[in-house]
């Protein structure tokens, strides 16, 4: 079940992250932010709703999503989006659209850990974390 989602969760460690955020084109700046990052992330679910709060630094990023609904927000890196998000089994499914670029971000649970899988562009990065 995808409620294995809900919590704190504490970054841990990421795999190519470099190359995906270049394949995206994001400025050096994102990219230094991004590297020298350790998020936490908190997942809740009201309901068919799920709130994904994401703290990098002083920056928080939280977005409400209602189940397979098309809503306008703006993701971490400040760009404004077109999102949806479904449940997929044990998994959320998120397509996010900015300008030329979309992006599909899979969050599941894997053997204790909460792993977000990105693809884009062409590349793809994880990142993982570890229950707070």
């Amino acid at each position: 079940m995808a409620e294995a989602l809900i919590g704190t969760w504490k970054y841990d460690s990421q795999e190519n992250l470099e190359e995906y955020m270049t394949a995206l084109g994001l400025p050096d700046a994102m990219k230094e932010m991004a590297r020298n990052s350790k998020p936490t992330v908190d997942i809740s679910k009201d309901n068919s709703t799920w709130t994904i709060k994401t703290t990098v630094g002083d920056k928080v990023n939280e977005t409400k999503y209602p189940e397979n609904e098309e809503i306008d927000t703006t993701n971490i890196m400040g760009q404004s989006t077109k999102a949806t998000l479904t449940v997929n089994g044990s998994s959320l499914m998120e397509v996010q659209k900015f300008g030329d670029v979309e992006m599909q971000i899979t969050r599941s649970v894997e053997s204790g850990m909460y792993i977000v899988t990105m693809a884009g562009k062409g590349a793809e990065a994880k990142v993982k974390f570890t229950k707070a």
